[in-house]
C-alpha cells in the first residue's frame, strides 16, 4: 500500500467528510526514536538529546500541530526532502534559542544520516509520548519511505459511515491486505490502562474495606448499647434526651474513626504522593482531599450505626431498670 499512498490519500481526499489526510512513521503514544543532536554555534561538546519522527505527507497539519515559527515541511519541495527539519519548543529552549532566531539555522542528529539539516519551522510542544514522561525535545525529517501509518481527520458524517467509505478505498486498492485502524484517542488511552486497572482494583478493595468496617461498627454498637442499656435508661430517668444520649454512644464511635484516621492520613499521603511522581505533570496531594475524606469517612460510619443508637435512645428506660 505505500507504493500506492499517492492514490490512496488523493481518493481519501475525494471523499466527503474527510477534513485531513497525512502518513509518518510513529503516532503520538508511539516510541520514538532517540538519539543526540548538535547545532550551528555549539561547542565541541555540546549536545541535546533528541526524538525523530520520519513523516511523509502533511503529518501535523493533520494532527493540528500548532506552528510557533516557520512553516510546515512539503514533500513537494527537493530541498525539504534533502536538508529540512522541523523541531519543537522544547528542543528551541534546550538549545538556548528564540523560535524566531531558530528559522534558517542548521541542526544535526544522529537519527538521519544527513548533515546540517536546515531548520523550517518550530512547532508548538505536544504530547507525543505518555504524560509519564516531561515533553522532550522533538524533530520532524521527510522520509518517502519511512511512512508506516496514515492519519484520516475526519468531520460532518457519522464516523460508522467514514469508516465504511475510507475502508472500501482501501479493499479497492488492497484487496489482499486487511483493513486495520484505530483512533488517537483510544492510542492514548491505552498508555493509562495500568492506572485505570488500578483504579479499579483500589475502589474495590476500598468497597470491600468499608463494608467490612461497617460491619465491625455494627456489631462493637450492638455490643455497646446492650452492655450500656440500664445506663442509658437511668439516663433517661433522670432527664437525658434522645440526643443526649446519641451523642453519648456516637461519641466513642467517633473517637475510634478520629484515632484511625489520624493513623492511615500519613500512609495515604506518601502512598498517593509516591503514585503521583511517576507523571511528569501532577498536582500535590492537598490538604483538602483528607479532610473531606474524613468528613465522609465519618457520615458512612454514623449511618451504619444509627439505628441501633436510636432504637437503644428511644427504648423504654422500664424495661431496661425493670430487675433494678
Amino acid at each position: 500500500m505505500r507504493q500506492q499512498y499517492e492514490v490512496f490519500s488523493d481518493e481519501l481526499r475525494k471523499l466527503q467528510g474527510v477534513v485531513s489526510v497525512g502518513a509518518s512513521h510513529q503516532y503520538p503514544g508511539s516510541s520514538h526514536a532517540t538519539g543526540t543532536a548538535t547545532w550551528e554555534g555549539a561547542g565541541p561538546d555540546d549536545e541535546i538529546s533528541i526524538s525523530g519522527n520520519w513523516i511523509y505527507d502533511r503529518f501535523a497539519e493533520t494532527l493540528g500541530i500548532e506552528l510557533v515559527a516557520g512553516r510546515h515541511l512539503d514533500r513537494n519541495r527537493r530541498t525539504d526532502l534533502e536538508k529540512a527539519v522541523v523541531v519543537n519548543e522544547s528542543a528551541i529552549r534546550a538549545i538556548g534559542w528564540k523560535a524566531g532566531d531558530a528559522i534558517g539555522k542548521w541542526i544535526s542528529s544522529g537519527l538521519d544520516a544527513r548533515k546540517e539539516m536546515e531548520i523550517v519551522g518550530v512547532i508548538r510542544d505536544y504530547h507525543f509520548e505518555s504524560k509519564h514522561h516531561p515533553i522532550a525535545p522533538l524533530m520532524f525529517y521527510l522520509n518517502e519511505t519511512g511512512a508506516r501509518y496514515v492519519f484520516v481527520r475526519i468531520g460532518g458524517r457519522s464516523v460508522s459511515e467514514m469508516l465504511g467509505a475510507v475502508e472500501d478505498v482501501w479493499n479497492r486498492l488492497s484487496p489482499n491486505q486487511p483493513f486495520v485502524y484505530s483512533f488517537l484517542d483510544e492510542e492514548f488511552d491505552r498508555l493509562y490502562r495500568k492506572e485505570e486497572r488500578w483504579a479499579g482494583m483500589m475502589n474495590y478493595a476500598t468497597a470491600i474495606a468499608i463494608t467490612i468496617a461497617c460491619l465491625g461498627l455494627f456489631g462493637l454498637t450492638s455490643y455497646t448499647t446492650a452492655q450500656r442499656a440500664k445506663e442509658i435508661g437511668i439516663r433517661k430517668v433522670l432527664g437525658s434526651t434522645a440526643t443526649n444520649i446519641l451523642a453519648l454512644i456516637s461519641r466513642d464511635v467517633i473517637t475510634m474513626i478520629g484515632v484511625a484516621f489520624v493513623v492511615a492520613v500519613p500512609f495515604a499521603w506518601l502512598g498517593t504522593r509516591s503514585w503521583l511522581e511517576s507523571f511528569a505533570y501532577r498536582a500535590d496531594p492537598g490538604l483538602g482531599s483528607f479532610v473531606v475524606a474524613g468528613a465522609v469517612t465519618i457520615l458512612i460510619a454514623l449511618s451504619s450505626v444509627s439505628y441501633l443508637v436510636v432504637k437503644a435512645a428511644a427504648a423504654d428506660p422500664v424495661k431496661s431498670l425493670r430487675y433494678e
